[in-house]
C-alpha cells in the first residue's frame, strides 16, 4: 500500500490553493475546484494534519482575530482537547450511538443524527430518538468550550459577541447529512455536499 506523499519543508512556503484553505477554516471546499493535489490532501487526514500543523501559526491567529471565540474545522479535527462539546439537553439522538454511522463531528457537535425514517425503518427494538423540534438539542457554544479547557485568552474574550456564551441549537436539515447548527454568529460558509470528516 503506497503510504501519502509526507509535505516538504518547501510547502510551507507554498502558495494554499482555495479549496485546501476553504477546508482547513471550515471543512469544505466551497465553490473552489479542487485541483488532482487539492482532492487528494483532503482525502488523505495524515497529509491534512500535516499541512495544518505547517500552516497553523500562519491561519489560526486570524482566523481567531476575525472570529473570536470560534476555531477553524482543523482546529477541530487535529488539535482540540475533546472531540465533542458539552450537550446541555433536548431531544434527539447521534446516529452514531444507535446505529452504524461513524461517529464523526464537526466543529465538536456530532454531524448524522436519528431521523424519522430510521425510527420506522428498524425494529420495535430500535432506541434511536430523532430531533424534537419542540425541543432541540442544545450543546454549549465554541466560546464557552474554549474558556472551559483555559484557551479563550483575555484580548479573545474583549472581542466576543454579548450572545457567545449562549448555547447552540440543533435543527434538522430535513436530508441525511443536513442536520444544521443554528449559530448566532456565523463563518462564511457556503454548505457543500463533500464536507470531509476530521478522521
Amino acid at each position: 500500500m503506497t503510504r501519502p506523499r509526507a509535505f516538504r519543508r518547501s510547502d510551507r512556503r507554498q502558495p494554499l490553493g482555495e479549496a485546501t484553505r476553504a477546508w482547513l477554516l471550515t471543512g469544505s471546499a466551497g465553490a473552489a475546484r479542487s485541483s488532482l493535489e487539492d482532492f487528494l490532501k483532503q482525502h488523505h487526514p495524515h497529509q491534512m494534519r500535516q499541512l495544518w500543523r505547517a500552516r497553523r501559526d500562519e491561519l489560526l491567529p486570524d482566523f481567531i482575530a476575525e472570529h473570536p471565540g470560534r476555531r477553524p474545522h482543523a482546529w477541530w479535527c487535529f488539535d482540540a482537547p475533546e472531540p465533542a462539546r458539552r450537550r446541555l439537553g433536548g431531544t434527539g439522538r447521534p446516529a452514531h450511538e444507535c446505529t452504524a454511522y461513524v461517529e464523526v463531528y464537526d466543529f465538536g457537535i456530532p454531524r448524522h443524527w436519528v431521523e424519522s425514517w430510521m425510527v420506522r425503518y428498524f425494529s420495535r427494538d430500535f432506541r434511536g430518538i430523532p430531533i424534537d423540534r419542540r425541543d432541540p438539542p442544545t450543546y454549549e457554544s465554541e466560546a464557552t468550550y474554549l474558556k472551559r479547557h483555559g484557551l479563550l485568552s483575555a484580548v479573545e474574550r474583549a472581542g466576543l459577541a454579548g450572545d457567545a456564551f449562549e448555547p447552540e441549537t440543533i435543527t434538522e436539515g430535513g436530508d441525511d447529512d443536513d442536520t444544521r447548527v443554528e449559530r448566532r454568529y456565523h463563518l462564511d460558509r457556503r454548505v457543500h455536499e463533500e464536507r470531509r470528516p476530521c478522521h
